[in-house]
Formats: structure tokens, sequence, C-alpha cells
């Protein structure tokens, strides 16, 4: 199992360690710095004013290091805490060396974090990955808009998509993303036990592959503990955007 608090506890000894106290802003984090919520909890304000609350283990700064960007968010200590230091060109290093499937998982993450073009060559993660373990997998076949799941239901693995089209929708319709051949989406089941984040519907007809959540963790785990715990933060980042998109979620 891929637990963001175990990997946390054994890569984070002797890092630098910034507290922060309950009231405190929050809006110059350093350059080429990420962190992790070690403690506490914080509102974060995006730059349309909606706000989302980042709690423990939580990542601030990786997505934008990957992405040669810099953290627009902003926030507010709701309480107490202490953040966890990364240094990027750390962050940096573990991905360059990471395998193809952690290495695809990251890129997915950090383009749809930002809404940039995700249509990449994945030889790599189809090769070394789907390719090695295709007898493992379901194909799975959807008509004139299925479902493939909604918001809520228990996330048991992730999906590549062979052909056609997929769109991810909030509860009240409001589109994420939509996805073509050769990219992936449920990779936020890898974490959490809340259920899918979003629904997902064939745009209007798709051919999958799903992938099973233990053969992900079992390749994933394969992978140096920076590696590991690059794939759950960026993980975890995209589900707090795609938060940051669902207005209605939120109160200032």
């Amino acid at each position: 199992m891929l637990e963001i608090n175990r990997l946390l506890t054994e890569i984070s000894t002797n890092r630098v360690r910034r507290k922060f106290a309950k009231g405190e802003r929050i809006e110059n984090l350093g350059k080429n710095l990420a962190y992790v919520l070690e403690s506490g909890a914080l509102l974060a304000y995006d730059d349309r004013n909606l706000t989302q609350t980042f709690d423990s283990t939580d990542p601030i700064g990786f997505a934008e290091i990957l992405a040669g960007k810099n953290v627009t968010l902003k926030f507010k200590a709701k309480s107490d805490g202490v953040l966890v230091e990364f240094d990027g060109d750390e962050v940096k290093a573990a991905f360059a060396g990471a395998d193809p499937v952690s290495s695809s998982i990251i890129k997915y993450s950090v383009a749809r974090i930002f809404g940039t073009n995700r249509k990449q060559n994945n030889y790599k993660f189809e090769n070394y990955f789907l390719n090695k373990n295709i007898k493992s997998f379901k194909h799975l076949s959807f008509e004139d808009e299925a479902s493939i799941f909604i918001q809520g239901d228990e996330g048991d693995g992730m999906f590549y998509v062979e052909e056609g089209l997929v769109r991810l929708e909030t509860k009240s319709a409001q589109v994420l993303a939509e996805l073509g051949p050769g990219e992936c989406f449920g990779e936020a089941a890898l974490f959490g036990k809340s259920g899918r984040m979003c629904s997902a519907f064939a745009a209007p007809s798709a051919s999958l592959i799903f992938i099973d959540k233990a053969i992900m963790f079992s390749e994933i785990q394969k992978a140096p503990l920076m590696v590991q715990f690059l794939v759950m933060n960026l993980l975890k980042r995209l589900d707090l955007m795609n938060k940051l998109k669902w207005a209605n979620d939120f109160t200032v």
C-alpha cells in the first residue's frame, strides 16, 4: 500500500521545517522550493479568490517546480502548523530518474493541474508496462455517452484510453478535462478511500484499458522512496486543483 504518511516519515528526517501561526499569511515560499504540510491547515486562495483547505500531507510547489512555474496560490494559516521543505533540484532529479509508470503519472498530473497539452509520446509506458502486463488488464468499451464511473464510486483502479474520447465532469456537470488516446485518468484511486473525485463519460465512445490498483501499487513501489512520494504528492495536488474548479464547493 502506498501511504503518504509513511513515505513522508521516511524521507523527512533532517529536513528544514518552517513553522507558521494561526492567522499568518504565507505568500512568499521561496524560489525552487516545495513543501508538504506536516501538521496544521492552510486556506489556499486561487486567482479567482476561491478557496480550498490544505491539510496534513498536502503538497505545495512540487508541480510548479516540474512545470517551471511560480506558485500562484496564496495561503492563510487556519491553525498553527509546520511545513517540511524540499529542494527543487532534488524534486527534478527524482522525476528525471523515475520509471516509465511513475514518470507517466507525474507528467499527466502536472499537465492536468496546469491545463497544458497532454499529447506526449508515451511509448515507454506502453512498451514497458501496458504491453508487458496486457493479459492482466481488462479491455472495456463504452458507447453513446455512457458513464464510466460516477463521482463517489469506489476507486479500484485507473484507466488508459486506447481509442475515442473521455470527458471528466464535476457533480454539477462542469467539464474538468477531455482525454484522448494515450492518456490516463482515474489515477486518484491510488490514494485515499473517499471514492472517485469526479465523473467520467464516453464522449461519445471510448475503448479503455482498466489497470487494477494492486498492479499499479506493485509497480510504483519498485521505485525509490522519493519517486513514490512525488507520485502521491502530485496526485493529491491534482485532486486539490480539481476541487478549486468547483466554485460551488467553496467558501471564502
